[in-house]
């Protein structure tokens, strides 16, 4: 099995243990996490403000982008729903 490391980290264990939580979702913010990281993330835009639905295919698509960016793995879909997913059918 391939294990994550962080850049910097020479023990991929103990880093996904400070990034992730024992039931799989993310520990973030930490009180080591900076400022400015904390606000760059706030001031992060919406999907839909950068890549804009104007049509059905970008619809589609930043629909799928958002189901497989959720944070949650229980609500995440898979990868083989992701492969049924409708963007994939109409517009490839």
């Amino acid at each position: 099995m391939t294990r994550a490391c962080i850049a910097g980290s020479t023990n991929p264990d103990k880093t996904v243990t400070k990034v992730f939580k024992a039931n799989g979702l993310v520990n973030w913010p930490v009180s080591q996490t900076a400022k400015a990281s904390k606000k760059f993330v706030k001031g992060m835009r919406p999907l839909e403000q950068i890549v804009s639905p104007r049509n059905e295919p970008t619809r589609l698509f930043c629909d799928l982008i958002k189901n497989l960016l959720v944070y949650d793995p229980s609500k995440r879909i898979t990868a083989r729903e992701a492969l049924q997913h409708p963007f994939l059918n109409c517009c490839l």
